[in-house]
């Protein structure tokens, strides 16, 4: 069995973004019961366009993790760009040019479904964004386990966001608090003139401790972050910690690291540290009965060996929590001179409380 969309190249028109007026290829696919157009190429001519729109319609969702559009731009420009969902028009936003491929397929639309062939992109809940078929097997691994025989020819299409009021089905609640932190922070610092957009520290503590280092895969927005018993890799801690498994069946109910990539994988800092520039400092109890001290020590040595600022201060003996009078003063006074260190350029007490040392 094959199937191939329909490909066509047409005119953008009423959109409002910098799109409007330019020819894109584009392929038709169902969404949600209803056809809408996919961004499917363009011509190196219209590339500033699609770069301008992508990069508002990115911003306009609170996904993009640029905060402006020259960085934004050298980001694509050198080929490093990752969509974060996918782009797509109402029919009557574009003005059909010219078909370069007719829809093909053996079976008509009513039968591939007949057949299990689901046409409506996949959500988030059934593995991961807004992704149109057929895929392959990576991608659509049911339908291909279901009929070996089919033969999967995967849409060379390029993921984008388009219409906001789809990003719901992009969404889930790691990526969308992540993505609500950054926005409400930027907010703020829009409505307060005070503040120093330049020199925003990042913390936070147990499952605070993960967002703290998955934001820093996200956003440069942030001068210093400091990560206290965070999770780096959500399969470590589904097998080892101590909540790990049982946490996690209700945390990720009904899935596993072989079932979801999306979620075990992408959305773990471990797998993401080259993503991360922010100066970012480990603290753990040694003595951790909740998240194990390794979670922080394999983000650590990832970024060490990346090169990036990293430090990591073990508090000997103790839990989940920093309960010892005098190991807990020193763990305040550890936050306190890395953000002194990194938010006021004021090195000296860190430099004080951990001398740099050669072997």
């Amino acid at each position: 069995m094959e199937y191939k969309p329909k490909v066509i190249t047409g005119k953008v028109r009423g959109t409002g973004w910098p799109i409007d007026g330019h020819v894109l290829w584009f392929s038709q696919w169902d969404y949600d019961n209803r056809e809408s157009w996919h961004l499917y190429g363009w011509e190196d001519s219209e590339d500033e366009a699609v770069l301008q729109t992508v990069f508002q319609t990115e911003t306009e969702a609170c996904l993009c993790p640029f905060d402006t559009l020259e960085k934004f731009a050298e980001n694509w420009k050198a080929k490093k760009w990752e969509p974060q969902g996918s782009f797509c028009l109402p029919l009557d936003k574009v003005e059909v040019l010219e078909v370069k491929q007719e829809e093909s397929t053996n079976n008509t639309r009513e039968q591939l479904r007949a057949h299990g062939f689901d046409l409506t992109p996949r959500k988030q809940t059934d593995r991961g964004g807004i992704l149109c078929l057929p895929l392959d097997k990576n991608l659509n691994g049911d339908v291909q386990a279901k009929h070996p025989d089919w033969k999967m020819v995967p849409e060379i299409m390029i993921p984008l966001v388009g219409m906001v009021n789809e990003l719901k089905f992009v969404k889930n609640v790691v990526t969308k608090t992540a993505d609500e932190i950054i926005q409400g922070t930027k907010l703020f610092c829009k409505e307060h003139s005070f503040v120093n957009e330049k020199k925003i520290g990042c913390i936070g503590a147990s499952y605070g401790g993960f967002m703290t280092q998955y934001l820093q895969t996200k956003t440069d927005l942030f001068a210093a972050a400091i990560s206290h018993a965070g999770i780096s890799d959500h399969t470590s801690y589904w097998g080892e910690g101590y909540w790990g498994y049982s946490y996690s069946e209700v945390s990720m109910a009904n899935e596993y690291p072989w079932t979801n990539k999306h979620l075990f994988v992408d959305q773990s800092p471990l797998y993401n540290a080259d993503k991360i520039h922010t100066p970012l400092l480990f603290v753990h109890g040694t003595a951790d009965n909740n998240v194990p001290v390794g979670e922080s020590i394999q983000l650590y040595t990832a970024l060490k060996l990346l090169g990036r600022p990293t430090a990591m201060v073990l508090v000997d003996g103790q839990d989940h929590h920093i309960i010892d009078y005098e190991k807990r003063l020193k763990w305040q006074n550890t936050i306190f001179a890395w953000f002194a260190k990194y938010l006021k350029d004021e090195p000296q007490w860190w430099d004080a409380l951990y001398p740099e040392r050669h072997l």
